[in-house]
């Protein structure tokens, strides 16, 4: 009988997102491939160009940047193994770990990476030629004449123009992630299909909109804490099926090892109204949960034309006229926080801050204060995955006059 274990991470504020997991071997080649499926379509494996949780999910086992953080989010090397920041905050030197290598692409064999490796993956970031949308990490930030520092083979200097000091968590996301500059010349645009990184696994083949394939990195430089080799893994398969339905049934029947975010037609069959296992899942799943960095939030559009949205007022009215924590155990069946605290996460909270519950009498006085016409339609844009929680959001303005039109679409088209 397989293994099983199902991780339910804990959506803080407004989100339950699932994660499942089961243990699987290739028992007739005796090897250890992890599969999983993505709903999102993937447009580039380029780390200058990662925008989304799928893309960098994909990214982060191909590539591998100066520093990583760890799952408290502190700071941790990767291959700068120590750092330095000068005493006026303006100076970074990273003195890299010489044991890091490049994978081998093509014809060209793995070679090792240098500090002037790093200093031409940040160049290409911020080259305009590039148009990488993560350009704003370093803009304004550094130095404008002598930015990027290589001081020898192995060590690396940044100068900024004044004190930053969020820069090293900076360094961790995939924007920054460095690439050998020989295969991004190579390939030019077609880089986006051909990753070349020094992180656990070897871009092996993609399919677009079927899937992709990874493999182990024979020469990955970290170790765990029982200084054992990483990864474990020999290969990751990648399955690119939009269909939520159907790719948990791929999990249920054992072909998949993970699965992530059940859409909400089939939450109800997987768990009661009190969080917990329905009685078909009980018998073969155990469910784990844990804190899941997710904050779900209502954004307004400050250029709209619409004046009930220019309006502070109005705004805060919205906000203490939603009944968050009837989302939060309707919608994602009491599984999550509800936004009581703020913006921020509960578990980066480091004292608690004043948030909006739902509040009707303060929300017709703000109302009532704005002499705003509340009746002109609001548009409140949200993808498929999301009509349910917005249907109760909009149940809520109702009551206070508000006329809410949900419109559902895309969300590369919401993104934009």
């Amino acid at each position: 009988m397989p293994c099983r274990a199902v991780f339910l991470k804990l959506a803080l504020v407004l989100n339950t997102s699932l994660l499942f997991f089961q243990c699987s071997v290739d028992n007739q080649s005796k090897t250890n491939v992890f599969s999983y499926n993505e709903a999102a379509s993937i447009a580039s494996l380029d780390p200058v160009f990662v925008k989304s949780q799928s893309e960098n999910w994909i990214c982060s086992q191909i590539n591998a940047g100066l520093l990583q953080l760890d799952t408290q989010l502190q700071i941790k090397p990767m291959i700068a193994d120590s750092w330095k920041v000068s005493d006026d905050g303006k100076t970074y030197t990273f003195h890299l770990n010489n044991g890091v290598y490049f994978h081998p692409w093509n014809t060209n064999p793995s070679r090792k990476v240098y500090a002037q490796d790093v200093k031409l993956s940040f160049q290409r970031l911020m080259d305009p030629q590039t148009a990488s949308p993560g350009t704003w990490v370093f803009s304004d930030k550094i130095d404008p004449e002598d930015p990027f520092i290589v001081k020898d083979s192995f060590t690396f200097q940044i100068n900024l123009n004044k004190p930053f000091p969020p820069l090293l968590g900076l360094l961790s996301m995939p924007y920054c992630y460095i690439v050998p500059k020989e295969a991004t010349d190579f390939y030019g645009k077609d880089f986006r299909n051909n990753p070349v990184g020094c992180g656990p696994f070897i871009f092996k083949r993609w399919e677009e909109n079927v899937g992709i394939v990874l493999t182990k990195f024979k020469r990955y430089f970290e170790t765990n804490e029982n200084s054992e080799k990483l990864p474990f893994l020999d290969a990751i398969n990648i399955s690119i099926n939009p269909n939520k339905a159907s790719a948990f049934m791929d999990f249920a029947t054992g072909k998949l090892d993970f699965f992530n975010e059940i859409e909400p037609g089939l939450k109800d069959e997987i768990l009661t109204p009190y969080g917990e296992l329905t009685p078909k899942y009980k018998s073969n799943y155990v469910l784990k949960a844990s804190p899941f960095l997710n904050t779900e939030f209502l954004m307004f559009n400050m250029e709209s034309s619409n004046p009930i949205i220019a309006n502070k007022d109005i705004r805060r009215a919205i906000s203490y006229g939603i009944n968050r924590k009837r989302i939060v155990d309707n919608v994602r069946n009491g599984l999550g926080y509800y936004g009581w605290n703020g913006f921020t996460p509960p578990s980066l909270l480091t004292a608690k801050t004043n948030g909006h519950r739902q509040n009707v009498e303060k929300a017709k006085y703000l109302i009532d204060k704005s002499n705003i016409d509340i009746s002109k339609a609001l548009r409140f844009g949200v993808t498929s995955d999301y009509l349910d929680m917005a249907l109760f959001v909009k149940d809520d303005l109702e009551k206070l006059g508000f006329n809410i039109k949900i419109e559902v679409h895309p969300s590369s088209f919401l993104r934009q």
